[in-house]
C-alpha cells in the first residue's frame, strides 16, 4: 500500500517539474484566468456610487467613500448582504453617514444592487441623528438591525431593534 502511494507521489512531482499540468491526468480541462481587466472590488464600487434619499432632489456621489459636500457624505464599513426583494439576487445593505462629526449628524441606511458592474442604490432611508448601529444582517427578506437610538442629542440613547423591508422601492420600517 506504502508503495503506490509513494509512486503517485513520485508521478505528481515529476510531472510538475516536467511542467504538465495535473488537470492532463484527470481528463479536465485546466481553469484559466479571464483576460481583459479585472472586476472591479466590490467595495469600491460602493465607495464611488451615487445614492438617491439623502439631499432632496439630487445625489449624492462618492468618490473613495466620501462625497464633496457641502454637506460631506461618508460610507461606513458595514455591510449586510442578502435577498430583500423575493427575486433570488442578494441586495446589499449599507450606512452612509450625513455631516460625520456634527452633533445633528445623520445615519442613512441604503439597499443597492450591482448591475452590469454598476452599483444601483434601489431605496435609502434616514435612520436618525441620535443612531449608533451596532449589527445588521438580511435574513428572510428583512433587513435587521440592532443599535442605540436617541430622541435628541439631550436624552439618553437606548437600545433599539430596527426591521425593514423593501417594498415597491422604499425602505419600509416594522412597527
Amino acid at each position: 500500500m506504502k508503495t503506490l502511494q509513494i509512486r503517485e507521489a513520485l508521478l505528481g512531482i515529476s510531472l510538475l517539474l516536467l511542467g504538465i499540468p495535473a488537470c492532463a491526468q484527470t481528463g479536465k480541462p485546466p481553469v484559466r484566468p479571464h483576460s481583459g481587466n479585472p472586476s472591479p472590488e466590490v467595495g469600491a464600487m460602493y465607495a464611488n456610487a451615487c445614492f438617491q434619499g439623502i439631499e432632496p432632489g439630487k445625489e449624492v456621489c462618492l468618490k473613495d467613500g466620501r462625497s464633496e459636500g457641502p454637506p460631506v457624505v461618508v460610507l461606513r464599513p458595514e455591510k449586510a448582504t442578502g435577498d430583500l426583494d423575493g427575486d433570488g439576487k442578494p441586495e446589499t445593505a449599507l450606512l452612509l453617514t450625513k455631516s460625520p462629526g456634527d452633533p445633528l449628524q445623520e445615519v442613512y441606511l441604503a439597499v443597492v444592487v450591482s448591475r452590469n458592474g454598476r452599483t444601483v442604490n434601489l431605496a435609502t432611508a434616514l435612520l436618525g441623528n441620535q443612531v449608533r448601529v451596532q449589527s445588521f444582517a438580511i435574513s428572510g427578506g428583512k433587513l435587521h438591525l440592532q443599535g442605540q437610538r436617541s430622541a435628541s442629542a439631550r436624552t439618553a440613547m437606548m437600545p433599539a431593534t430596527m426591521t425593514f423591508t423593501l417594498r415597491e422601492g422604499k425602505l419600509v420600517e416594522e412597527m
